[in-house]
């Protein structure tokens, strides 16, 4: 009996099911800092893939800043970065002992539409945050 190496033929069916590859979909580094009120922040940062009208597309990819507020985008377990195009960004900012401002800052941050078109190439972004 011959066994089959079962990682083998996951990936060859990976790469078989439409607009999947085993190539780099299209995606490019994602790198940032966040800062609220111009200190440094840890947040939530996730970039959703987005058309010309505004409808989601493509698969997110997300990040934790750092206390310094450097993140770098993750697209899954195995991949950085983010697909190419235009992305909504969603920006939750974590919470801090004693900060009784920082609910407002959230939800302000939420209702925003910010939006970051990733390139092919290295792309850095600043998020300068207030309230």
């Amino acid at each position: 009996m011959r066994f089959v190496n079962v990682q083998y033929v996951f990936a060859l069916a990976a790469m078989m099911l439409p607009g999947c590859s085993s190539g780099d979909n299209g995606l490019a580094e994602v790198t940032g800092r966040v800062t609220l009120n111009g200190r440094a922040v840890p947040a939530s940062v996730v970039f959703q893939p987005v058309d010309e009208s505004g409808k989601t597309r493509g698969r997110a990819s997300s990040a934790y800043s750092d206390e310094a507020g450097e993140f770098r985008l993750a697209y899954s377990a195995e991949k950085n970065g983010a697909e190419l195009g235009l992305h909504q960004v969603q920006i939750e900012v974590s919470r801090r002992p004693g900060d009784k401002s920082i609910n407002q800052a959230m939800k302000s941050t939420k209702e925003s539409q910010l939006t970051r078109q990733v390139s092919s190439g290295k792309n850095r972004f600043q998020f300068a945050l207030s309230y």
